[in-house]
């Protein structure tokens, strides 16, 4: 069995300074258009490439996009922590003998601007998770399957005894794409819509019980 979390909105409240840092490099390059944080929400979960290639930008201009959003990013990190309770409730979920896991869509180049707020498998959490699946580790990122089926691959377990633990609908579609069983992080999901998953989870200790 594995327990499965992504890790921006899900681990970390980080979703208010991912989206305001986007919100900051649109405007700075005059594509805002008409584009608002809550408009923007689609993107949460995504990785970047993706997200300004949806966006409209050419694969000549996303590497400085990307670079110049996270370092937009910074002006608002001072908020980025741990979600309450979630690092005890993984730390009991590992004492059922359940192993744990990150697939996240951050890549290592955030590493290198914002350090390890920004690490696809940042320090403080290595006593909480085995391991890390990043955008960079796979041909596609969420809300494709290959995250989640290299997840599997790497745990030595089948997609089907994966509980992915998410806070959008890209995670979501990632999860049933991969055969993967589906728990929504309410505590960080900001959308509107209902996403139809199996599992909705208001606090980290939820998941204890679905494991």
């Amino acid at each position: 069995r594995g327990e499965v979390s992504d890790l921006d909105g899900t681990v970390y409240d980080s979703t208010p300074a991912n989206i305001q840092g986007l919100i900051d490099m649109l405007r700075s390059r005059g594509r805002l258009g008409g584009e608002s944080y809550e408009s923007l929400l689609r993107y949460a979960g995504t990785p970047a490439d993706y997200s300004l290639r949806q966006l409209g930008f050419s694969e000549d201009e996303i590497p400085g996009g990307v670079s110049e959003w996270y370092s937009d990013v910074m002006d608002h990190a001072e908020g980025i922590r741990i979600f309450p309770r979630l690092a005890k409730a993984v730390a009991f979920i590992r004492q059922l003998g359940v192993r744990t896991a990150i697939v996240t869509s951050r890549d290592r180049r955030g590493e290198q601007i914002l350090g390890q707020k920004a690490a696809v498998f940042p320090q403080e959490l290595r006593d909480l998770f085995d391991f890390s699946v990043c955008a960079e580790d796979t041909r596609r990122g969420k809300p494709y399957a290959d995250p989640l089926l290299k997840c599997a691959q790497m745990a030595g377990v089948e997609p089907s005894e994966i509980l992915y633990i998410g806070d959008t609908a890209s995670d979501f579609a990632s999860a049933r794409a991969a055969g993967c069983d589906f728990g929504l992080a309410l505590w960080g999901y900001e959308g509107r819509e209902h996403l139809g998953c199996r599992w909705h989870f208001a606090d980290p200790y939820d998941v204890a019980a679905a494991v």
